[in-house]
């Protein structure tokens, strides 16, 4: 059995968050507000929308058609790639733009109040590091959902020893080439870039140390199951999932999961698949309204 050592918060951590707890309950009754707004009409287009989807429609009409119909809690592989395609296009890194700098409401050791952005990410990318540098130091690692980088690049630059190798993988093409000016920038070099999904990716068996995933299966439109087993078959060693779990998270996380239809199940997905399950448990600085777990699993025979 894998043993895992979960990072420490240190003294450095704490002060570079630098939370605040002033206006805490106004915005916590702005976010009820807002996810029980709608909240039964979303479940139901939800589930019609399923239904046209297992019509015999000819698909160039059933995809427009699905997505119209359930909205935001149903999505298509197309539809999730003209999202991101969209976003690509000012061709500023995520990790580069103002908002970055504006506070956001998060939870930290179980206490909620307003960090920053950026605080938060590099705190989150910081513990994901440490967890990597211990599963596999020096190992090669890839990110399957990596957007503009931004995740796998501060992940990168904070492990010790660093990796061989470095990959990345994103459904928007544009996405990615934001990202790879990013990373030069930020004097990381990304080996091998592709658009692909989560369910094809274009690697072969065991081929990455490490496979990390960082708010890629919430919201993912291929079966849990086989996004799953195509990330267990390209990882030698580990995979390290760092997703928002509906199994663990608050009430108003859970239900806002089941509003806009994001995945849930991943550590149960993870055991009827027949891998081995290190770890499964929440970060303990992550965004309010994104519960979001540290999820591990070892190939057969890691010790």
């Amino acid at each position: 059995m894998t043993e895992l050592n979960l990072p420490n918060m240190s003294p450095e951590d704490y002060s570079r968050l630098e939370a605040d707890t002033a206006g805490v309950s106004d915005e916590l009754a702005r976010l009820r507000r807002e996810v029980n707004s709608g909240f039964y009409s979303a479940l139901i287009r939800q589930r019609i929308a399923a239904m046209v989807d297992a019509t015999p429609i000819p698909s160039a009409v059933r995809g427009p058609l699905v997505q119209r119909v359930g909205g935001r809690g149903y999505r298509t592989s197309a539809s999730t790639r003209r999202k991101y395609e969209k976003s690509a296009e000012s061709n500023i890194a995520q990790d580069e733009n103002p908002k970055m700098q504006a506070p956001i409401l998060a939870i930290v050791d179980n206490k909620v109040c307003f960090v920053k952005r950026s605080a938060l990410k590099a705190w989150m990318r910081k513990y994901v590091a440490g967890v990597v540098s211990s599963l596999c130091p020096g190992g090669s690692m890839v990110e399957v959902g990596a957007g503009d980088l931004g995740t796998l690049v501060g992940i990168a630059k904070m492990v010790d020893p660093p990796s061989r190798r470095l990959g990345a993988v994103d459904i928007s093409e544009k996405r990615l080439v934001v990202g790879r000016q990013w990373a030069q920038r930020q004097q990381v070099s990304v080996k091998a870039l592709c658009a692909a999904n989560g369910s094809s990716l274009p690697f072969a068996d065991n081929e990455w140390d490490v496979v990390i995933t960082a708010n890629c299966l919430e919201q993912n439109s291929e079966p849990l199951p086989a996004i799953l087993r195509e990330l267990h078959r390209v990882s030698g060693r580990f995979l390290v999932l760092m997703e928002p779990s509906y199994e663990l998270g608050h009430a108003l996380h859970r239900r806002m999961i089941l509003k806009d239809g994001h995945v849930r199940g991943i550590p149960a997905t993870i055991r009827e698949l027949g891998f081995e399950l290190v770890r499964s448990e929440l970060m303990p600085v992550r965004p309010y309204m994104s519960d979001v777990a540290l999820t591990v699993v070892a190939k057969r025979g890691e010790s």
